[in-house]
């Protein structure tokens, strides 16, 4: 798996350290005591799942009702910069206290934030010993959907023993020629299924494509997507996630309200024929399709997802 960014944080980019040794490791229970660290550490090597802005905002409408309590892990070298930090949450599972990755199943990928030249430096027997260090705090440390790379470099925490994931994550660069990125990235067979379900999508009528950019047209966007996904999963037996304490004001809450830097925590792209939720790694953003009840046969996928990849790639 190999996931390169697009867009990076405000202020981007990190002045190397000549020190990459750790010489403390200190533990925050505090997210806004770790916060200017984690600010600091945006711009390097990390993932949009892991801004302080988003993993927040889940910790105060999800991760609290949940019994998580932040368990910020931060690395420092002895001059007193931050070289890395784990942005864990700790929760009880029986008898063990149990460290995982903020942001629950809201985050596709769970990384840490490192400063892109100790990353490099890291190896195994570097995590290893500065995972040691935790052994009074916590009994067991959970490190799931793990992306192998990240930006070009090697996720730290890849080098450790691992098992593979079922699945593979991919990405590619948006260039504002769509179509030169679509013949890139598939061939003739998958372009002309596509083409096929664009045909049966169009049979409902004109369906377009935009962004939802006032306070109003996103609550109305958002109220249309939880009462369609609602009834889908009733339809199906299958338990509503979204009725899961705090998750509803989570989602709300990141949609109507820009991060630090003025991008938005979700960007809200949808159509005519709303809605299902696919969240974009590279900018952290969510796409909402879903059929209307009477196509609920018709999975619309492919022939949606298109022309909400051209939105993205010319806005």
């Amino acid at each position: 798996m190999n996931i390169h960014p697009l867009r990076r944080p405000a202020g981007a980019e990190i002045v190397p350290v000549p020190d990459h040794r750790l010489a403390r490791l200190d533990v925050f229970e505090d997210m806004a005591a770790a916060e200017p660290f984690w600010r600091a550490l945006e711009g390097g090597l990390a993932t949009p799942y892991q801004r302080y802005d988003f993993l927040k905002l889940w910790q105060q409408h999800v991760g609290s009702a949940a019994g998580v309590t932040p368990f910020i892990v931060v690395g420092f070298n002895a001059g007193g910069e931050p070289l890395f930090l784990w942005p864990f949450g700790r929760r009880r599972l029986g008898r063990l206290r149990v460290a995982e990755f903020l942001g629950g199943k809201h985050a596709n990928f769970n990384m840490a934030l490192w400063r892109c030249d100790v990353a490099i430096q890291c190896d195994a027997a570097d995590m290893a010993a500065a995972l040691s260090r935790l052994a009074g705090e916590v009994d067991l440390i959970c490190l799931s959907n793990q992306p192998l790379t990240w930006g070009g470099a090697t996720n730290p925490f890849a080098l450790l023993p691992h098992q593979r994931a079922a699945n593979s994550g991919f990405s590619g660069a948006l260039i504002p020629d769509f179509e030169a990125l679509l013949r890139a990235r598939t061939n003739a067979a998958a372009r002309k299924k596509m083409r096929k379900k664009e045909r049966a999508l169009a049979d409902m009528g004109t369906v377009t494509f935009t962004r939802a950019e006032d306070l109003a047209e996103v609550r109305r966007v958002l109220d249309v997507f939880f009462k369609q996904k609602s009834a889908r999963m009733r339809a199906r037996g299958i338990t509503d996630v979204f009725v899961a304490a705090g998750v509803r004001r989570f989602i709300e809450a990141a949609s109507t309200g820009p991060a630090s830097g003025g991008v938005p925590l979700i960007e809200r792209f949808y159509g005519r024929c709303v809605l299902q939720r696919r969240q974009d790694a590279e900018n952290g953003g969510v796409i909402f399709h879903l059929p209307p009840p009477h196509r609920q046969s018709l999975m619309p996928g492919q022939g949606t997802l298109p022309p909400l990849i051209h939105c993205c790639a010319t806005s």
